[in-house]
């Protein structure tokens, strides 16, 4: 076998699952001082190995032991590890992407071993790259639509101000023939009416009636 065919790789996406069993033996050396009211003996250097999936698997009692350890010294790791740990589980679970010699893939094959069951899942380097083709095209389509947004968004305030132009240009119209209603009617209160002719034949009945003597006058 050439020394190509052993450095090459395949991913295993591998599941831990870690309980708090495991936990409080890993940290037992803690929780004994804990107990015995000694937490001034507690010391950073054996908080170091405290990690995500023990306290995320620590009981609430534990949980509350450590904080006040934590808060006492001023330890920020060990409390952020806490805030993200607010559910009390029996177990936590995780899985990551560990590479492996191709080598070990083919032990696996011989030993007839499934390559997908509920702990493991074989990706061969074809299909991880072929995994993270797709993905780069779905970013690209991603980033094309966040600009066909932006474009859009554009489009629509530029609009959005020619409509406020064309808007203000008919308010000043509207005001332009208000203020010229206004004129024409300052106008006409200011002009006399005509006087309006009288009829010739009541006009002749005025006049002999206005020649008669007032007792005569009906």
């Amino acid at each position: 076998m050439s020394n190509g065919q052993q450095t090459e790789t395949f991913l295993m996406e591998v599941t831990h699952v870690f309980t708090r069993e495991e936990a409080k033996a890993a940290l037992w050396h803690i929780f004994e001082l804990f107990n015995n009211d000694k937490h001034d003996l507690v010391t950073e250097e054996m908080a170091s190995c405290i990690e995500l999936q023990h306290t995320k698997v620590l009981s609430k009692t534990d949980k509350s032991f450590l904080r006040m350890w934590a808060y006492a010294v001023g330890n920020s790791r060990v409390l952020g590890l806490l805030e993200t740990s607010p559910d009390d589980l029996e177990s936590y679970s995780w899985t990551e992407m560990i590479g492996k010699p191709m080598l070990e893939l083919s032990s696996l094959k011989s030993e007839h071993t499934p390559w997908m069951n509920e702990k493991y899942c074989l990706v061969e380097k074809g299909e991880y790259h072929l995994m993270q083709s797709k993905f780069e095209q779905l970013f690209t389509m991603i980033e094309d639509q966040k600009k066909r947004t932006c474009d859009s968004q554009l489009h629509m305030q530029i609009r959005l101000a020619e409509l406020s132009e064309e808007i203000s240009v008919v308010k000043r119209d509207l005001e332009s023939v208000k203020q010229q209603n206004a004129e024409i009617i300052q106008l006409l209160n200011g002009v006399p009416e005509p006087d309006v002719p009288e009829d010739p034949v009541f006009t002749r009945l005025r006049k002999d009636r206005e020649s008669q003597p007032y007792h005569f006058r009906k």
